[in-house]
């Protein structure tokens, strides 16, 4: 430690040197600096000095030597050789002194590059050891946030938004990369941001500011793209972006929503969400694949909907199939097969979670006219699809709780129209084939009070069958057809006229 103090003393000394020239005194400073670096590698090397030995005597007499030190260069330079020396394992250890010592230097050395680093290489130590951090039940965050908004109190009137973004998107990262399920400090951080747009009344950004944001808001929303929705923050920010970085952003918003385990669970987070992806819903992009990809992400969005209310969840499927619509063929392709079977999941539910309610027999009703008529819309689409959710939707309504009259004719109406689909829109014989193993297998679980009406379904997927051009699959069909006619003899009868 003795010999880094006197390299110290002799770095300050060659900066007064005048008679030597400056490219020699440089010279001079680079060799100093690696044999500077080399006392600290040889330093951290010994098998004594562990993280204790560490925080309490070795950073503590190095950081007295950068504070006693009045030479800007000579205080950075012994920054970057303690960060450059000295492990991971160690920073984590002693990160609040770290920070603290940045703290104080900030006003005469730029401790931005250094604080980055710092960000930085913790994210990839809690990535490599979570269970070190665990372990140590060190509390990472709290340092780095401390010195965040110290350095908001001390220069947030004057702090350019740019240098204060490439401080916090480093922090973001380690935050997620440390705690990746604690949202309240991803709040944190988004609020130190608008917090100094609104100290600053800032209402003019430059594209590298709008970029910063935007970044900060990507990284952010990947894993906690709905709580984050429902910040009044997140909105403020995200008006400061212009229109094409605001697609870019409401593009990664879709995705990280698809991936979300999360359920949209109130009104006022479903219309957030709507409101947010309205752009996007009949926006000309020229790429086929990239429209297809948007669609089927907005399409993941329906599966999110979860509200308590059953009432309330039809609601804004309603609301948001009007809005699905607004995007034509190509939206309606993707989506309305989503609205439909949530719709499906929806019937379902009602069932077992209000057996008795008869006064939820209506809603239940309607929710199953709404994902036929979505589906018939689609048949044009997609046929092979909406021929597979009219079998589903029959099945679903075969297994709810509410049996009656206006049940059976709407279960009924499913298969006629999916039986008549078959018989006059499907030409690939393949797909015939595997449509008839779902035909066969739906009518093999439904059950119907009318004897008659499912007799005349089974006939008819028999002559289907009969009908097949390939021999194998005409016999395979048959065989499956011959586990429906155990119920109902008469078929048989009814079959070989």
């Amino acid at each position: 430690m003795q010999n880094l103090t006197e390299m110290n003393r002799l770095w300050i000394r060659m900066q007064y040197e005048s008679t030597k020239e400056r490219s020699q005194i440089e010279a001079d400073r680079k060799e100093l600096v690696i044999a500077l670096g080399e006392n600290l590698i040889l330093l951290s090397s010994l098998e004594s000095v562990d993280a204790f030995i560490y925080q309490s005597y070795v950073l503590p007499r190095l950081l007295e030597l950068i504070h006693n030190c009045k030479d800007t260069l000579s205080q950075q330079c012994l920054l970057e050789c303690i960060m450059k020396t000295f492990s991971d394992e160690f920073h984590a250890y002693t990160l609040e002194e770290l920070l603290v010592a940045f703290s104080n230097l900030r006003h005469i050395v730029k401790t931005n590059p250094f604080f980055i680093s710092l960000a930085n290489r913790l994210s990839l130590y809690a990535i490599k050891n979570p269970k070190e951090i665990e372990k140590k039940n060190k509390n990472l965050f709290g340092p780095f946030q401390n010195y965040i908004e110290r350095m908001l109190d001390e220069e947030g009137e004057i702090i350019e938004l740019d240098r204060f973004l490439d401080l916090e998107i480093p922090f973001l990262k380690f935050s997620i990369s440390c705690y990746p399920k604690n949202f309240d400090n991803v709040k944190c951080i988004i609020e130190h941001i608008a917090s100094l747009i609104q100290l600053q009344h800032k209402n003019n950004f430059t594209e590298e500011e709008q970029k910063g944001i935007a970044k900060l808001l990507g990284i952010a929303l990947k894993p906690f793209s709905i709580p984050i929705l429902d910040m009044q923050q997140f909105t403020s920010l995200l008006n400061c972006l212009p229109e094409p970085l605001k697609i870019d952003l409401t593009k990664k918003i879709l995705i990280g929503l698809g991936n979300s385990s999360k359920r949209i669970k109130s009104i006022e987070t479903a219309d957030k969400v709507i409101n947010l992806i309205m752009p996007l819903i009949d926006m000309h992009i020229e790429s086929k694949i990239e429209l297809e990809d948007i669609h089927t992400n907005i399409a993941k969005i329906t599966h999110l909907i979860q509200l308590p209310d059953p009432q309330q969840t039809f609601f804004i499927i309603m609301k948001v199939k009007e809005i699905f619509s607004i995007g034509g063929a190509i939206s309606m392709k993707y989506t309305y097969p989503a609205l439909a079977w949530e719709l499906y999941c929806l019937g379902g539910s009602i069932s077992i979670q209000h057996s008795k309610d008869e006064d939820m027999k209506s809603l239940q009703l309607a929710v199953f006219q709404l994902a036929h008529h979505l589906v018939e819309s689609i048949v044009p689409l997609g046929t092979v699809t909406a021929l597979k959710l009219f079998l589903q939707g029959a099945l679903t309504l075969n297994s709810i709780g509410f049996k009656g009259e206006d049940t059976e004719k709407l279960l009924l109406k499913y298969l006629y129209k999916a039986f008549a689909m078959y018989k006059e829109e499907l030409d690939d014989k393949e797909e015939k084939y595997k449509v008839l193993v779902l035909m066969i297998g739906t009518l093999d679980q439904i059950t119907l009070n009318s004897t008659e009406k499912h007799i005349e379904l089974i006939n008819k997927v028999i002559e289907y069958v009969s009908s097949l051009k390939n021999i194998k699959d005409q016999l395979s069909g048959l065989l499956m057809c011959s586990h429906l006619c155990v119920k109902y003899p008469k078929v048989i009868l009814l079959s070989s006229e």
